[in-house]
This record gives C-alpha cells, sequence and structure tokens, in this order.
C-alpha cells in the first residue's frame, strides 16, 4: 500500500498536468517603435502580422525576420533610401544578402504597404 506521502505527490502531479493541458497560454511579441505607424504584434498559435518592409527600422528587421541580422537589415534599409519604396519580393532579391531561401523563410511575414 502506497503512503499519504506518495499518493499526495501523485495527485499533484496529477493535478498539475491537467492545468497544464488545459491552459495554454497566449504568448505574444509586441515590437514597440514610436515612429512606426502601428506596432507589430506577432501571438502564438495565430498567423504573425505582417512586417512593412518600407517603414520598419533596421532593429525591427532584426527582431522580427528570420535570418535577418543587423547588416542585411541594413542593407534593406540603405536600398530603401537610394531607390525609393520596395513593392515586390523580386525587388527585395536585389538588396545585398537577401537570396531566394531567405525570401521564402519570411515571405509570409514580409508586407509592402498599403498597396497590397
Amino acid at each position: 500500500m502506497k503512503t499519504f506521502t506518495q499518493l499526495k505527490f501523485y495527485l499533484l502531479t496529477i493535478t498539475a498536468t491537467a492545468l497544464l493541458l488545459i491552459h495554454k497560454p497566449v504568448m505574444a511579441m509586441v515590437i514597440d517603435d514610436p515612429t512606426a505607424k502601428q506596432n507589430i504584434v506577432v501571438k502564438q498559435n495565430q498567423q504573425p502580422v505582417k512586417v512593412n518592409i518600407n517603414q520598419v527600422s533596421s532593429q525591427q528587421l532584426v527582431k522580427t525576420l528570420h535570418g535577418i541580422g543587423k547588416k542585411k537589415a541594413q542593407a534593406i534599409v540603405a536600398y530603401r533610401q537610394q531607390h525609393g519604396r520596395i513593392n515586390s519580393y523580386e525587388q527585395l532579391l536585389q538588396v545585398k544578402g537577401i537570396g531566394k531561401k531567405l525570401l521564402e523563410k519570411n515571405r509570409a511575414l514580409i508586407s509592402f504597404g498599403a498597396e497590397e
């Protein structure tokens, strides 16, 4: 026969497991930039909000896009400043360091603005 302490331990374990299965917290990452027209919010178990590639800062690009470090983010911003608005994925491929694989990894996260 099990001791009272063992039974209490099993009961607590089962209760804790049940609570974890029932309660699924929603984690959110908010990228706050006072100069941006809107904040970027990405929630767990939901479709991420797209990043407007024509408005966000290089820091926001680093935080939001996969495989984009400081240099590639700065290259995107520099390209935007030199050539104006980026209107397509193909145009984004013209940025130094942005290839087809990297673009495909981030396609669902990239927006070009109101024209879409």
